[in-house]
């Protein structure tokens, strides 16, 4: 069948003015087995891209594609978009098949199917094995539809929610398939050359009240090295990709595992630069072997740390006090590789007092950049799931991306939070003392990344400080009185049923 992947255009700042636009790997994922099955797969990236929905509908119809395929990173907020984008292809080419998937399509598919006609089937967690028993299904030469596990969908207008899907065991028998990338959409604007996005392992061992991605992924599993590292030399040989991007919620927590993985890599001479994710209790924990990050190409290492507050760490089961986050930072700067922390404002309630506090303990840290989160409460999540309807004060799903507030403080106004964030973020940079090491160091790499990306972070701050002044917030309370945009909002907290009833109820009136 002519398959379609297609991700819809969204255009973070950050991917706009900042790192640049990384190649879309989820559906990447998808497609290699699909071509593998014998199947013509055409890749889409409206974002990278800059397409509008009617050029993404020319393509479709050029390629003649049967069903397409729409998922996006970051899908919470990307939502609004991926459904319009359904609605308008759905519109254009009636007999095409729609597809979506993703972390927030995996917890809001009947949400989704009870409210959008114009998704056909959701494919909830891994996709992989899932999207191949669809196609064959759709073609004719597979299992119906019911025996599909992973699969949501509709039979007769009533929604069909099939068993989840198990953790696949065996990561290398599926591939990437890298050969449907336009590369020059992939720009890596801190270095010559490109920029691409890899993952060795899946899931997360750990179970932060406020993230998600360890229940998505359910079980942490990886790669074997070898093809992981034969991965990397292709995209490096082949590709011309100079940097790569791990997706990995957490590669580290094995230290053996990681010791060997860092040493294939080092051994084999590449000179990819690597932006990866980890605990600092695990780079304080592998002290002694810092300097085969360093060999391994580890050039920034980005830590979720949350919050420097040990009573707010450890009710969000946070595995890291503070202590151990400042250690971690001082022995990367050693070492000679760049510290990102990511900060979620809200973990507690938050005030100009308590943000200030945050601000002066990263300066004492001395991180090189700077995160700036909101709390955004997945429903999905025990953070989520503890928060009251009537405490939602942003409406609008496109603005659900960690980027500003969605939910009341007790004492803050909306506008007052995101200012003391932003005002946080200015008084983090101004250290000009670190400005002028950067002149100093003797990491080519490092020096080049850490100069340029400082005007990029400036030109994302201001796009972003732009976009507050826009946004409207709602009242507290406003939220209870709309189920149907809360049950998007919120999915899981409202039943199909309470949702049928209240427009019944209005329709009536």
């Amino acid at each position: 069948m002519r398959i379609a992947c297609i991700v819809p255009p969204l255009h973070f700042p950050v991917n706009e003015y900042g790192h640049g636009y990384l190649p879309p790997l989820g559906l990447l994922s998808l497609a290699g087995p699909l071509i593998d099955q014998g199947h013509e797969v055409t890749l889409i990236d409206a974002d990278a891209g800059h397409l509008r929905i009617s050029e993404v509908i020319q393509q479709l119809r050029q390629v003649g594609a049967e069903i397409a395929l729409v998922g996006h990173s970051g899908s919470m907020v990307a939502n609004p978009n991926s459904l319009n984008l359904c609605k308008e292809v759905k519109k254009a080419i009636p007999g095409i098949r729609t597809v979506y998937g993703g972390v927030y399509p995996t917890y809001a598919s009947e949400e989704i199917l009870n409210q959008f006609p114009e998704v056909d089937f959701i494919v909830r967690g891994e996709g992989e094995i899932t999207v191949t028993e669809l196609v064959s299904a759709l073609q004719g030469e597979g299992r119906c539809f019911r025996e599909i596990e992973g699969l949501s969908w509709r039979s007769d207008q009533q929604i069909v929610t099939n068993p989840p899907r198990a953790p696949i065991q065996d990561l290398d028998q599926f591939r990437v398939a890298w050969e449907l990338l336009d590369w020059g959409l992939y720009r890596n604007n801190h270095l010559p050359g490109r920029i691409a996005l890899v993952q060795f392992s899946r899931g997360c061992p750990l179970s932060c009240t406020y993230c998600g991605q360890w229940k998505f992924w359910r079980k942490w599993r990886h790669r074997s090295i070898a093809k992981f590292v034969d991965e990397l030399e292709f995209l490096e040989t082949q590709c011309e990709v100079s940097m790569v991007w791990t997706a990995d919620e957490n590669w580290g927590d094995d230290p053996v595992l990681l010791e060997s993985l860092l040493s294939a890599i080092a051994e084999r001479g590449l000179k990819l630069r690597i932006f990866c994710a980890m605990c600092a209790k695990d780079v304080v924990r592998d002290k002694e072997i810092l300097p085969l990050y360093k060999r391994a190409g580890i050039l920034c290492l980005m830590m979720g740390i949350e919050s420097f507050d040990d009573d707010v760490l450890k009710k969000v089961n946070k595995a890291n006090p503070g202590g151990i986050t400042r250690e971690a930072i001082s022995l990367l700067r050693k070492n000679g590789i760049l510290t990102v922390v990511n900060v979620i404002h809200g973990l507690k309630d938050e005030s100009w007092r308590t943000i200030l506090k945050t601000t002066l303990d990263l300066r004492r840290a001395g991180p090189d950049f700077y995160n700036a989160l909101h709390l955004t409460p997945l429903s999905w999540t025990k953070e989520g799931r503890s928060v009251h309807s009537d405490q939602i004060i942003q409406m609008d799903q496109s603005h659900w991306d960690f980027r500003k507030p969605v939910i009341q403080s007790s004492r803050m106004s909306p506008f007052q939070q995101a200012l003391a964030v932003k005002l946080s973020e200015i008084l983090f940079y101004s250290r000009p003392l670190w400005f002028l090491k950067q002149f100093l160091v003797r990491d080519l790499a490092q020096r080049r990344v850490a100069l340029d990306a400082f005007p990029r972070l400036c030109r994302v701050f201001l796009s972003e400080c732009a976009m507050l002044l826009r946004v409207k917030f709602s009242n507290p309370g406003e939220a209870s009185k709309d189920l149907r945009r809360l049950s998007l909002l919120l999915p899981g907290r409202i039943t199909a049923d309470e949702l049928r009833a209240r427009v019944l109820e209005a329709a009536g009136g």
